[in-house]
């Protein structure tokens, strides 16, 4: 960590972290969801496109998306990923 509070990864290490993030909060009735879908809102342009088309492949395939609210999250984040991956 430097003395601004940040810490720094590598771009393969942010992209690892965020699929991990998705795989274990996918399906699950938690707030850590809305969490990871705000940052992967937030930071798409930081994804590379592997990851996003990975993401969307997680989101399409999870035999749940969590609660109702849940669910909400994860559609509207795809939704995200798929305008700009166009």
């Amino acid at each position: 960590m430097n003395t601004s509070g940040h810490v720094e990864l590598t771009s393969y290490e942010f992209n690892s972290l965020v699929v991990y993030a998705v795989r274990y909060t996918l399906g699950r009735r938690t707030y850590a969801s809305y969490d990871i879908c705000g940052l992967i809102k937030s930071h798409i342009g930081d994804l590379n496109k592997s990851t996003l088309e990975l993401i969307l492949k997680e989101i399409s395939e999870a035999v749940s998306l969590g609660d109702e609210c849940d669910k909400t999250e994860w559609l509207h984040t795809a939704a995200k990923i798929k305008t700009v991956l166009k």
